[in-house]
């Protein structure tokens, strides 16, 4: 009797080790195949809006004075007053003023474009010279601000992805909640959102695969 006692408590332990075994291996098996993700944090932070375009400059109706002109969205049109002075980022020493003179339609595509004029003044300003221009608007505050790359865009509007993850006994697990947001402002790196954020979330802003809400997920190494 107590050599059968003996042998059904070994057989359990084995019966539960292996158990243990197999839900470790297909835990970990699983966590491979799931997308991975590279997050950041919710922060607040400044706002500085850049309108950037391009364009060719022309003789003018004045000796040494030319005329530029590009095209950009109706959205970046509106940010902008006429005398905003833009900064030349392609020509190095400087020695050139670039002024926002005029907004017309774009003739191309009038709809959806308007066509920035812009009067070119310098040492170093010259007809048939293709210049970049970016025109730095003014900085806001804002309590909720995201990397860029975490703000996605569907039918129903703009969202981001919140990481939850929870621990167990077997480990953690994490997975990603959709967060519908409105886009308040943007620059080159980061856009202010209102939304159900707060400073303890952090948002998705790379995923090895496509996410949905609820998605599972693991982190990057």
């Amino acid at each position: 009797m107590n050599k059968q006692r003996t042998w059904a408590k070994w057989a359990l332990i084995v019966f539960f080790a292996v158990m243990a075994l197999l839900t470790f291996f297909s835990g970990t098996i699983r966590n491979l195949t799931l997308p991975q993700i590279t997050t950041k944090p919710v922060t607040s932070g400044t706002i500085t809006p850049v309108v950037s375009g391009a364009g060719m400059t022309e003789a003018g109706d004045q000796a040494e004075v030319f005329t530029l002109r590009c095209s950009v969205s109706l959205e970046d049109s509106a940010m902008l007053k006429l005398g905003a002075e833009a900064r030349i980022t392609n020509q190095n020493g400087g020695g050139s003023k670039a002024v926002l003179t005029a907004i017309e339609p774009d003739k191309a595509d009038p709809t959806n474009r308007k066509e920035l004029i812009f009067t070119v003044t310098g040492d170093n300003a010259a007809p048939d010279q293709y210049l970049s221009l970016a025109v730095a608007l003014e900085t806001s505050k804002h309590d909720t601000v995201v990397p860029n790359a975490a703000v996605y865009k569907d039918s129903v509007g703009s969202f981001v992805y919140v990481v939850e993850t929870t621990s167990s006994p077997l480990g953690s697990r994490s997975k990603v909640r959709r967060v519908d947001v409105e886009e308040l402002r943007r620059d080159d790196g980061y856009t202010a959102v209102k939304g159900e954020l707060t400073s303890q979330d952090y948002v998705v802003i790379l995923s090895s695969a496509p996410l949905s809400d609820g998605q599972a997920v693991r982190f990057g190494d």
